[in-house]
């Protein structure tokens, strides 16, 4: 019985471990599946909850840290809340066509999708994002166009997701690790210290990196409510 077991165990891992091999074969990957892969994410991760400690540095040697509250219901709807010593001096909503800050002794901000940009918290942000790749950014997912990109494997034993403008490199976990953004819109996006949450894995730490800011996220907590 037992050898029956072992033969069973070693035939199961081997046939795991066989598509899992497929799975990152550029050759035989179906970007049909690879899109369904991460719309399960997606999925599985609306409603997720992180509280978080932002530190920016801008060219010009200005350096801020602040308290962040990200909530994200769908891949087109999120809020942020902004706090500095507890107490909030902004708050952040879009719904994937309208967005609008509201600050603290200031008039609000409105915007509509179409010109998103970082912006809106202030001038020196400058890049232009949309909604649903703010939220997959946070939960570590790609956001290339997945009918326009040309798969490749890479050096850690996963693979590039590659468009004309957009570079995601996932490792052998398909965890996004990287996301290299060239034209109009010029940043390296990097992720690190993933935790699992639930049945899927997120990046505790994320940085964004243009040649006017830096933009380093630090989760502290992060919960995904029913």
């Amino acid at each position: 019985m037992r050898k029956i077991f072992l033969i069973f165990l070693i035939l199961t891992s081997t046939s795991i471990a066989s598509e899992f091999k497929k799975f990152l074969n550029p050759r035989t990957l179906l970007k049909s599946e690879l899109s369904s892969f991460f719309i399960d994410k997606q999925i599985s991760l609306n409603n997720l909850e992180l509280k978080t400690d932002v530190t920016y540095n801008f060219s010009d040697g200005k350096n801020y840290e602040f308290e962040q509250e990200f909530k994200i219901f769908n891949e087109n709807q999120i809020k942020i809340k902004i706090y500095k010593l507890r107490i909030k001096l902004a708050e952040f909503f879009s719904d994937g066509q309208n967005a609008k800050l509201k600050r603290l002794f200031k008039d609000d901000k409105k915007r509509t999708e179409d010109n998103l940009n970082l912006k809106i918290f202030t001038k020196r942000l400058d890049l232009p994002i949309r909604t649903s790749e703010l939220t997959n950014i946070l939960r570590g997912i790609p956001f290339n166009s997945m009918q326009l990109i040309k798969i490749e494997k890479n050096e850690q034993n996963g693979i590039n997701l590659i468009d004309s403008n957009i570079v995601s490199q996932l490792n052998s976990n398909m965890h996004l690790v990287k996301v290299i953004m060239s034209g109009k819109r010029s940043a390296i996006i990097s992720y690190s210290d993933y935790r699992k949450l639930g049945n899927q894995a997120i990046p505790f730490e994320i940085n964004v990196e243009t040649d006017k800011f830096q933009m380093n996220i630090k989760v502290r907590s992060a919960i995904i409510k029913k």
